[in-house]
């Protein structure tokens, strides 16, 4: 399935510049060669919970960016790779590669493709964290790969049918670890009965393996009425079903979730959205688990600044990551912003809070997770740019092998040129 995205790709680009009614004089071509140095103070290089170990970490980065653009579609291409030194630790030094690919067809006034695909082949915990969660530094040589791939049909100002699948691998190239992929086929749709009403509905099979730990398929429902009450704001009623079936000894189980919520849009400047809900979890041969559900979100955008605002509380099911500790009542603060302090120098916050109880686990393991990343950047010329960056990532447990801390301070610099044509 792989190899067929891929494919897709190709044949995506090669449509964009020979799909009749595009002309050569309409695409849009951009090549972005760059080079970054990285300096960086890591002060556990290995995410442990004691013992930490320090060191200087100095990153050699060339990369290329290549954009095709036209009025049918667009195809954004990136590749970076890394060659990283470990100032006391030279066993570690490593070459890494970075991929994405991202892209958009439009067919007719109706049907639209979109692709997108992200890959990694690194040794570092940090970075895969951002994606899929807390991964053991220990052993840790991993290839990443996620793919997306849709073709939507529209009809109406605001009605689709979406057909979609996302694509997973985690390998660790390390023996005798976990490795995990993750498929997903879905159905997305939006219609509107009549000006007021409409329904969404969402559909999909989620189908994951693993190495050694049980693998399952688990089927998603979803039902959301929706209701205008002017042209800036929305009301919701969602139910939405789960069906849980592993491959082993686990206990399966379904979910029930139910919900109301609301969305204002105050101006191109501001909005915010809100719910309520309800969920339960009914598992086979064991103890149900229910619980209220939230969420708050509230965003700004303007000249100097912009800003966005999280508050949720729910559940979550977390098999992919280096812990497979399920399924998960979570609660979750934060948010992130930026400020332009002059035209070329900005500031970048961004921290979020967040519990996690998973009673499915033998001790009822508890986690709470605290990150915290800020930053300048300086638009020295056109052509350079230089950046300085603090993040903290620290994880309590209430077991000791589910805990880990990291310290980073980060100075960039950016050699890059646009070639346009």
């Amino acid at each position: 399935m792989r190899n067929f995205i891929l494919f897709l790709f190709i044949l995506a680009e090669f449509l964009l510049i020979t799909w009749q009614g595009t002309t050569y004089a309409q695409v849009k071509f951009t090549l972005e060669p760059r080079l970054t140095l990285t300096t960086e103070h890591d002060d556990n290089i290995y995410f442990t919970a004691s013992d930490e170990e320090s060191d200087m970490v100095t990153h050699i980065s060339p990369g290329i960016n290549f954009k095709v653009e036209a009025p049918s579609g667009t195809i954004d291409m990136d590749y970076e790779y890394q060659h990283v030194f470990y100032a006391d630790h030279s066993s570690n030094d490593s070459d890494r590669h970075y991929v994405s690919v991202d892209g958009w067809k439009q067919f007719s006034d109706q049907w639209k493709i979109t692709l997108k695909d992200d890959y990694m082949r690194s040794e570092d915990p940090y970075k895969v964290q951002q994606f899929i969660g807390a991964i053991k530094y220990e052993n840790l040589e991993y290839d990443y790969n996620e793919a997306h791939a849709s073709i939507i049909y529209s009809f109406g100002d605001e009605n689709h049918v979406k057909l979609g699948y996302h694509d997973m691998f985690f390998r660790n190239r390390a023996s005798n670890v976990e490795n995990t992929e993750n498929h997903y086929p879905f159905l997305d749709t939006v219609y509107w009965i009549t000006p007021p009403w409409g329904i969404h509905v969402q559909l999909g099979e989620e189908l994951s393996r693993f190495d050694y730990s049980d693998d399952f398929d688990e089927f998603h429902g979803g039902l959301t009425l929706l209701h205008k009450l002017d042209l800036n704001t929305r009301v919701s009623l969602k139910s939405s079903f789960s069906d849980m079936n592993f491959n082993g000894s686990s206990n399966d189980y379904r979910i029930y979730d139910v919900g109301a919520g609301l969305s204002k849009v105050f101006s191109e400047h501001l909005g915010i959205s809100l719910g309520a809900g309800y969920y339960l979890q009914d598992v086979s041969d064991d103890d149900d688990e229910d619980s209220a559900s939230g969420y708050l979100n509230f965003w700004a955008k303007y000249e100097k600044y912009s800003f966005k605002f999280e508050l949720s509380k729910g559940y979550d099911e977390i098999y992919f990551d280096g812990e497979d500790l399920g399924f998960s009542h979570y609660w979750i603060v934060g948010g992130k912003g930026n400020y332009n302090i002059i035209d070329d120098l900005s500031f970048s916050l961004e921290s979020y809070y967040r519990e996690d109880k998973f009673p499915q686990t033998e001790d009822n393991i508890k986690e709470q997770t605290l990150y915290f990343d800020c930053g300048l950047t300086w638009d020295v010329t056109q052509w350079l740019e230089a950046s300085v960056e603090y993040s903290h990532l620290n994880r309590d447990a209430s077991e000791e092998d589910y805990e880990y801390r990291d310290n980073r301070i980060t100075f960039n610099i950016t050699l890059y040129k646009d070639f346009n044509w």
